[in-house]
Formats: C-alpha cells, sequence, structure tokens
C-alpha cells in the first residue's frame, strides 16, 4: 500500500475517496476517476463502476461479523465524520481493527486515530475481488 495525497481539500469536491481508493490499489491518483465530480446522485455508482471494472466488488454493509480475510492486503475503505461539519464525511483507509492507517488529507487528523471505537467511523467498506464467471 503505497500512500497517496489528495489533490483537492475543497469542502464541496475534495478527492479522498479517490486518494484512498488509489492508496488501496497502489495506482497514481490520476488512475482513479475524482468521484465527487459527479453529482450527488451519481458519484456513488460511478464509484461502484469502476471497482468493478477493475476486478473487484464493494460490500458496503461490514460489521464484526464481516469475513476479513477477504480485504485487500487487510485494509478497508472508511467513511469518517469530517471536521468541516454535520453532513460531511472524509473518506481513509482503516485496518480491520479500525486504526486508519492512512488519511489523504495533508494534516492527517486521523491518522493513527482507532474510529471504530469513537463516534467518528459512520462506516466501512469492503472491498474484495469478484467472482469472474467463465
Amino acid at each position: 500500500m503505497t500512500p497517496v495525497q489528495q489533490t483537492d481539500t475543497s469542502k464541496e469536491r475534495g478527492d479522498c475517496q479517490r486518494a484512498s481508493v488509489a492508496t488501496l490499489f497502489d495506482f497514481e491518483i490520476d488512475q482513479v476517476p475524482n468521484f465527487r465530480l459527479f453529482s450527488d446522485e451519481q458519484w456513488w455508482s460511478v464509484f461502484i463502476c469502476f471497482i468493478w471494472g477493475i476486478g473487484f466488488e464493494v460490500i458496503d454493509t461490514v460489521d464484526d461479523n464481516t469475513n476479513f480475510e477477504q480485504t485487500i492486503d487487510g485494509y478497508l475503505l472508511a467513511s469518517v465524520n469530517s471536521d468541516y461539519g454535520d453532513g460531511y464525511s472524509h473518506a481513509v483507509v482503516i485496518n480491520t481493527e479500525g486504526e486508519v492507517v492512512h488519511d489523504p488529507l495533508p494534516t492527517k487528523p486521523n491518522l493513527g486515530m482507532n474510529v471504530k471505537d469513537n463516534d467518528r467511523l459512520s462506516c466501512w467498506y469492503l472491498i474484495r475481488r469478484r467472482e469472474i464467471s467463465a
């Protein structure tokens, strides 16, 4: 996993999700779409299609009963409450224990924090290799 920093830190269209996905897959940031440039109604579909297109799928219901053996090298994508306030979230990479191992913000406010044990974790996503049928 090679950490990738976000290039846009703006409140409305920051590319933390893009940088976190690039980090998970060892991609350069320009190899991943900036999902937040799409409308609020479209960006999630673009994200899901991108992940599908590279041979993976997103499981967006993750809890303590999830099979973590299917993670990308033990890491998950997570959404944490943003320092921007209510209604804003921030994408980071966490390990299966809930510790932030990569925060794409230059100031890295969540790095090393266990977001599973506090109120900052809003959701976490398992991205796993999908079954490709012949």
